[in-house]
């Protein structure tokens, strides 16, 4: 309003102006040309007064639209806020909780199925750190066994007094005794340290396929030999049977107590009168005592 008054005043003084304009032009003038110039100049005056009530009009008009145009603005973030806040009480709390409850829900699973991998991983880990383990011991005790030195010793098996004595024989073991009554000719065996006489005999007798059979004694704490290829104690009369010599000496103790030494040369014999055939009465008669 400031301004439309400021220009109205502006108006004004420029009215003025020309007015005195129009009465110089009356004094040099004469008859009707002080009247049309004076008509003149109120209707340029009239016409910048209409000019500038128009513009006044136009900068009423672009506030009014500016105010219009805040309000649509303001009215659209109000119902913007109003949406947002109907969307939100519409929206159940307890559906954002389940949604929070479903991702820890998921976490926890994931946790658990890492635990439990971790687990697997654990044990496969020492299951196979026990076989590898397992393994190590193997071959460990078979390089202990191997680096133990291997002697060697000789082993035969003879019932050669048999041939001697076959009115004696039972019958039904004519068929086993073979010629000459060798039934396993003298070879060399190896064994390791601390093998005895019984264990090179199971081995031999296993090797070649010979039947072998024993007992154990529960009085000598050894294992007694009972029978070899089929022939057993009293087959060959009352005082028959199995005795074994070591280098040409006849132990007084039971096999599985003769403990190898490096080059033994071990017998087995079949004695038809209680060793006094092979050899071994001095020793008999020695335990006897």
């Amino acid at each position: 309003m400031r301004l439309k008054n400021k220009k109205i005043i502006v108006g004004c003084l420029l009215v003025t102006c020309l007015v005195g304009c129009n009465r110089q032009v009356e004094k040099q003038q004469e008859n009707g040309s002080s009247t049309v110039a004076t008509a003149e100049n109120n209707q340029v005056a009239q016409s910048e007064l209409g000019n500038e009530e128009v513009s006044d009009d136009t900068m009423a008009t672009q506030e009014k639209v500016s105010e219009s145009t805040f309000k649509k603005e303001a009215e659209q973030i109000d119902l913007q806020d109003q949406t947002a806040s109907l969307v939100e009480s519409q929206t159940p709390s307890g559906l954002v909780d389940s949604k929070k409850e479903s991702v820890e829900a998921k976490n926890i699973e994931g946790k658990v199925a890492q635990s439990e991998a971790i687990q697997d991983k654990v044990v496969q880990d020492s299951l196979t750190q026990a076989k590898v383990n397992a393994e190590e011991v193997k071959n460990k005790d078979t390089v202990v066994k191997d680096t133990k030195e291997q002697q060697t010793v000789t082993l035969s098996v003879s019932c050669s007094t048999i041939l001697n004595n076959k009115e004696s024989l039972n019958p039904d073991k004519v068929e086993l005794i073979p010629d000459k009554g060798i039934i396993l000719s003298a070879e060399e065996l190896t064994y390791t340290e601390g093998e005895t006489v019984f264990d090179v005999l199971v081995r031999a007798t296993k090797n070649h396929k010979i039947h072998m059979e024993y007992t154990g004694s529960d009085v000598y704490k050894t294992n007694y030999i009972e029978g070899i290829n089929n022939l057993y104690e009293f087959d060959c009369g009352p005082l028959s049977g199995w005795m074994y010599r070591v280098n040409g000496v006849f132990p007084n103790y039971g096999c599985s107590n003769y403990v190898l030494e490096k080059g033994d040369v071990i017998e087995w014999v079949y004695t038809c009168d209680l060793g006094k055939d092979v050899g071994a009465g001095e020793v008999l008669q020695e335990s006897d005592k």
